[in-house]
């Protein structure tokens, strides 16, 4: 009996000594564990295996490719191994979107291009298992690249071999890599059904080369390093391109010869020569920056486009007798004009005279421009921002501003006063107000007219103004003031005590005189009065 006890009890102790022992190594253990099941979840899903589970229930068609349509490509590899049913169909998806940051954001291994790599390459393993052909539509690479120039051009063979129609390709390199760029391969360009191109840090051959896109008709290039030559034959090698964007593009001339192009938009393209021949050119838009503002008074010829409707400039610094003829007689069918910082290298005068324009902007800081003299009988909408200008520059704005414009039927107008934070000057010293008067009165025919500045008292008028002068608006029916009128209460007091305290009885006295003021201006207006410290309007 006592022998079966100790047998018992060595029993124990040995189980016992396993379970610590047992105890003492799960947690290594089990991290590794898990650790080489993450791995395997990894190397599974990177592998896109072939067998897949056959208990899900089947949806229709459409909805199965309506759910696979708004996933990321990623997500809708990993849906297609639901069933066979979503196998089938992932594999006739007409888009693919490889990303590769977006693939490994969330890696915990760190950026694995290899990974990437083999992950694409499974993806378009099973496309081309597939029994049926199906065309792609969209097909979008976007990765870094330090080389592998013949890896990329068998993916995008894959996609041209499918008949895409939009291809995008963003390649990505580190700041001073001086591997190769990847030139544009011409299964490419002479892809017979794109119909959309987006290129973006990728080099086209400075050579005569053929290329033939009979069907693109939108090209967008970024970061492009673009020959003259190559530029000109690849521009000629799309007979139905109607929309086409340069950004940050190395061009020195930029001749853009077509039938067919509408809309034309060129960014930030340094140091560059413009010249367009489009007769059903519809829309020009230009951004320049510091190095190709003062170059566009002798760079810029768009003058054959007679047919442009809207004309669009930011940046920009202009010269000769662009403002002084009648745009008119150039651009018989303008309708409208965007003029955004820009300025008048040879004058200090910027004069639009246009017929048919029913839509105007002057934005920003206009450089040197003094004078504006703008002759538009059919203008609809103007918009006029001066941004943050000293007062007795916005004075001289003010008593230099012509604008007729009969039919006007809106205008938004925004005049700041430059900070004067910590300055002594009272406001009413600063503005000339017979000058404010008389701009004011170049929108008394206008339907209805909207005023954002940074301090209200820029609009109360002295009470010996409005004794003496006729109110600058009394034909206007709606008036529209955005203000702030604890600007010079928050400037001046910064404890919030006092503030509460001081604000309060200022505030309200603030907005009786802006009210008492605007009624003045028009009279027979219905006024609305947005005060930017509550948000809330006031109407009168």
């Amino acid at each position: 009996m006592s022998k079966k006890m100790k047998s018992h009890e060595q029993d124990d102790v040995q189980k016992n000594s396993k379970k610590r022992k047992f105890a003492g190594c799960s947690g290594s253990n089990i991290n590794k564990k898990m650790k080489s099941h993450e791995q395997d979840d990894v190397q599974k899903n990177q592998e896109l295996p072939m067998d897949v589970d056959t208990y899900t229930p089947e949806l229709p068609d459409l909805v199965v490719n309506q759910i696979l349509l708004l996933l990321p490509t990623k997500l809708a590899v990993r849906a297609s191994t639901l069933s066979r049913q979503w196998q089938r169909l992932w594999s006739s998806l007409p888009v693919l979107n490889f990303d590769e940051d977006l693939q490994l954001c969330n890696s915990r291994y760190g950026t694995d291009r290899a990974m990437f790599r083999k992950y694409l390459l499974s993806c378009l393993k099973r496309r081309k298992k597939n029994q049926e052909e199906h065309d792609l539509d969209t097909f979008r690479l976007s990765m870094r690249y330090s080389g592998g120039a013949s890896m990329i051009d068998k993916w995008l063979s894959f996609a041209v071999e499918r008949n895409v129609k939009e291809l995008e390709i963003i390649l990505i390199r580190k700041y001073g890599d001086r591997s190769k760029h990847y030139f544009l391969p011409q299964t490419i360009l002479n892809a017979q059904s794109l119909t959309t191109l987006r290129l973006n840090n990728v080099k086209l051959k400075d050579n005569p080369m053929p290329i033939s896109l009979p069907s693109l008709k939108n090209m967008v290039l970024k970061n492009m390093d673009l020959g003259n030559v190559g530029f000109v034959h690849l521009i000629s090698g799309c007979p139905s391109l109607e929309d086409l964007s340069l950004t940050s593009c190395g061009l020195r001339f930029c001749k853009v010869l077509s039938s067919s192009l509408k809309s034309l938009q060129i960014a930030r393209c340094r140091k560059v020569r413009i010249e367009v021949g489009a007769v059903n050119l519809e829309s020009f838009r230009f951004w320049g920056d510091s190095y190709t503002e003062m170059y566009m008074h002798s760079s810029l010829n768009i003058a054959s486009c007679r047919s442009l409707r809207h004309l669009e400039f930011f940046d920009t610094c202009f010269g000769g007798r662009w403002f002084q003829d009648d745009l008119s007689s150039r651009f018989p069918l303008l309708e409208s004009l965007v003029l955004n910082k820009c300025s008048n290298f040879w004058s200090d005068t910027i004069h639009i005279n246009n017929q048919t324009l029913k839509r105007l902007a002057f934005c920003g800081r206009n450089g040197f421009t003094v004078k504006v003299n703008i002759n538009t009988p059919n203008l609809a909408a103007f918009e006029f921002n001066t941004g943050n200008l000293p007062s007795h520059q916005l004075n001289v704005l003010f008593s230099n501003f012509s604008l007729n414009a009969p039919n006007l039927l809106k205008a938004d107008v925004k005049f700041n006063l430059e900070d004067r934070s910590g300055k002594e000057e009272n406001i009413f010293e600063d503005i000339d107000f017979p000058a404010l008067i008389n701009f004011l009165r170049h929108f008394d025919s206008s339907g209805s007219l909207s005023l954002t500045l940074n301090e209200a008292e820029a609009l109360i008028f002295p009470e010996e103004r409005r004794n003496t002068c006729s109110p600058p608006l009394p034909s206007l029916r709606h008036l529209w003031v955005a203000v702030d009128p604890l600007k010079k209460v928050k400037d001046d007091v910064s404890s919030k005590k006092v503030k509460d305290d001081v604000s309060s009885k200022k505030v309200k006295d603030d907005v009786l005189s802006l009210r008492d003021s605007l009624q003045w201006m028009a009279p027979r207006g219905y006024i609305n009065m947005l005060m930017e410290e509550d948000k809330t309007v006031k109407s009168y």
